[in-house]
């Protein structure tokens, strides 16, 4: 927005979760509206809370009648959405790892290790035919962006680049060792595992980290919770306290990536902030 309040741009891209568009839906008259997946997962395991977001988001969009709705035809709730409102819609699926939309079968020309990759990509080709983006353009730009998973930023902290990633699953898992497997050469990994609520972080101990840990120079664990220090089993790994963490990032002379688990996201952030190496979590 301007100094007058104005906006400087006709279009803005949002994401919401769940909670937040049943407030703001009515208020921000969206023209289109993508819905991904809703389903029970390891942060909501109970079925009745997705069947009351279900609801919310039929009353929410019923206050929409004139946005365009982008649905998952593979999910039920979407599939109930899409009965229980009078909305245009457009149809995304993915049948064999192969993205459809309304149908189509749309040739992105990019192999995906994951489902969730390919719904996406195909979420993306339904929202560009609902913005008017010809299907030749969306898939050029799909065919040039590489999947990632979770939350990633990289700052600079001196001379070197920190990189924090956030990972709550074993698919989180997956798709950050892919991209270690390119970017781990000559860099410390750091787990910093908060293990504030076990749910997030009980997927660790059904996995082998020795591969991941293997291709980085060097591996350190973090955390006050049990999880943290279990990966001192593995021989090539070090410990670091809160202190040390942060003395580690800001006196490197090599780059870091910090795996986060779920919980731990915002606390690592606050704990940087407080060392001046970031801004509060909660500031632009």
């Amino acid at each position: 927005y301007d100094d007058n309040c104005h906006p400087k741009n006709k279009t803005a891209l949002l994401e919401c979760d769940e909670m937040a568009f049943t407030q703001l839906s009515s208020l921000l008259n969206p023209k289109i509206i993508v819905c991904t997946n809703l389903y029970a997962d390891q942060e909501f395991p109970l079925l009745v809370y997705v069947e009351q977001i279900t609801n919310y988001l039929i009353n929410a969009i019923l206050k929409c009648p004139d946005a365009i709705l982008c649905l998952n035809s593979d999910c039920k709730q979407s599939m109930k959405i899409a009965e229980a409102v009078p909305n245009k819609k457009i149809f995304y699926s993915v049948k064999n790892k192969t993205a459809f939309v309304d149908g189509k079968n749309i040739q992105t020309g990019m192999l995906f290790d994951s489902t969730a990759y390919t719904h996406n990509a195909a979420a993306a080709c339904a929202f560009a035919k609902a913005y008017g983006i010809s299907e030749n353009t969306s898939i050029s730009a799909i065919n040039i962006t590489k999947p990632a998973f979770g939350r990633m930023e990289s700052i600079r902290v001196g001379n070197h680049t920190v990189t924090i990633e956030m990972m709550k699953n074993t698919g989180g898992f997956k798709a950050f060792f892919d991209y270690a497997v390119e970017h781990a050469q000559n860099k410390i990994l750091i787990m910093s595992v908060w293990d504030i609520n076990p749910k997030f972080t009980k997927w660790m101990e059904n996995v082998d980290f020795s591969p991941l840990f293997s291709l980085f120079a060097k591996v350190y664990t973090s955390g006050p919770g049990e999880t943290a220090k279990s990966f001192l089993d593995y021989p090539s790994v070090g410990w670091l306290s809160e202190e040390e963490l942060c003395d580690k990032i800001i006196e490197s002379e090599q780059d870091i990536i910090v795996l986060v688990d779920y919980d731990g996201n915002i606390d690592i952030h606050n704990l940087l902030a407080q060392k001046s190496i970031l801004r509060p979590f909660w500031e632009n």
